[in-house]
């Protein structure tokens, strides 16, 4: 019996042995995949921080895009308040336009109206002196 438990002792302390091996194995398996987990971590970490600064940029792009059409559109409706404006004052232009040609033929009606009176005025001037003339050798 005691041959048995000697017997059984070494093999416990072989299995011992090989449990305290394989024990270890296992203990440095684990140290490399807590490594492993710690670099994955980390590393998603750092994504996960990248990722949060892509977004703010991302959305401070989308603001200043926002921003930037509404500017575009504020210049394109100026642009056409602008145009019509401008047809407004190209219409009223060519209204002064036709009304200096009126003005400039109705003067042209007065100023010919003044020369005909002015010859009138000319010939009864003519006819008093005529007249005066005659009758001063009448007398």
């Amino acid at each position: 019996m005691i041959r048995e438990m000697n017997e059984t002792t070494k093999q416990l302390m072989m299995t011992g042995g090989d449990l305290e091996s394989v024990s270890q194995h296992a203990i440095e398996s684990n140290d490399h995949l807590m490594a492993a987990i710690a670099t994955v971590k980390q590393g998603a970490e750092e994504t996960a921080s990248a990722s949060d600064e892509s977004i703010y940029r991302v959305d401070e792009m989308k603001k200043g895009m926002e921003r930037l059409l509404t500017s575009v559109q504020n210049i394109s409706e100026s642009a056409k308040d602008m145009n019509m404006s401008s047809q407004g004052g190209g219409e009223r232009l060519t209204h002064l336009i036709t009304d200096i040609h009126l003005f400039a033929e109705e003067f042209k009606k007065v100023n010919d109206t003044i020369q005909s009176v002015k010859h009138h005025s000319t010939s009864i001037t003519k006819v008093v002196e005529l007249s005066t003339l005659t009758s001063t050798f009448k007398v």
